[in-house]
Parts: C-alpha cells; structure tokens; sequence
C-alpha cells in the first residue's frame, strides 16, 4: 500500500498542484522533471510503484497521510488543477451535484428543458436521486435563474450552475495547453 512516506520519496507537489519527480525514474523521466500524463478522462495519472493513481488522490495522500475511501472534488471542475485546496472529500452524491450540465441537455442551461406539451421551460434539480421541480417558465432566463435558486437551497456550497458558454469554456481550457 502506497504511503506518506513513500509518496514524498519520490515525488515533490508544487502549489501550482503539478508533481515533480525527485528521482530518475527512465531514460524518459528524470529527477526535476513534471511526473505525470493526461488521461482521456482529463485527469492527470502518475504511476508509483508499478500502478497508476490519480495525481488529486496522489495529492491528498502527500498533503494528508493518507488515501480516502469518499471521493475526491475538484472545486473548481478542472481536473488538472490538483493544488490542495482545489481538492475536497465529497460522497458520490455532493460530487454529482459539482458536475456539468449532461451532454444530452439540449438548452444549454443545467436542469432547464423544453416542454413542448406545456410549452414552457421547465427548471428542475436533482439531489440524492430525488427530483425537485423549479416551476415552468415563459423564458429559458426565467427557468434558468429559477433553477440557479433551487439548485443552491439544495446543494449549498456543490452547487454548479454550468450553462453552455461554461462548458465551452471549461472545454477549451482543459483542451490547451500543458497539463499544469
């Protein structure tokens, strides 16, 4: 089992949330040089010891001792951004509610559809398979801002409010770039 100890061998993490090797690993990868790859997930992975962890629970385990059974958030939805504070213990229900808008939503806005048999929008939130109704609106505006509301009654701090222009933008960050 990988420990504290062992983590800070060979690993060093920065406050940008990046790993560094403190050992040569390969003829590929030398102390000093940034530990990890991208997965198709979008998550960085860094492998130790002959298996491959998530860098976010790498993190976890080097700033906390120890590896968590619950999930581990990230904040702010990037999953490359892997500084400490960007990290928090959540159940699998509170790290639903911190998710995107599902790729199937064709408004644009997290829990806003289109009614056609009432001809409205209709605004509703999910929290612990539970499905709470936000009303029926005249205006995808007006739905949105009443899903907002609900979605903080019931999530609280997990709430995520993620529409189209959000996504797009999270998509193109996690997209460019190194994975720092």
């Amino acid at each position: 089992m990988l420990t504290q100890e062992r983590i800070r061998e060979l690993l060093r993490h920065e406050s940008n949330g990046n790993f560094y090797w403190l050992v040569d690993r390969n003829h590929r990868a030398r102390a000093g040089d940034e530990a990890g790859t991208l997965h198709p997930s979008g998550a960085i992975v860094i492998s130790v010891d002959g298996k491959i962890y998530k860098a976010h629970r790498l993190a976890w385990l080097y700033h906390n001792g120890y590896l968590p059974q619950k999930q581990i958030d990230h904040i702010n939805r990037n999953r490359r951004d892997n500084r400490i504070e960007n990290l928090r213990l959540v159940t699998n229900s509170q790290n639903s509610m911190n998710k995107g808008r599902h790729p199937m939503n064709k408004s644009g806005v997290k829990g806003v559809c289109w009614e056609s048999r009432k001809k409205r929008w209709k605004a509703e939130v999910w929290k612990e398979n539970k499905c709470h109704f936000g009303g029926y609106h005249k205006t995808i505006d007006a739905a949105r801002i009443a899903v907002e509301k609900l979605r903080n009654e019931l999530h609280g701090e997990y709430a995520s409010h993620w529409c189209a222009k959000h996504q797009q933008a999270d998509e193109v960050e996690q997209a460019g770039g190194e994975h720092g």
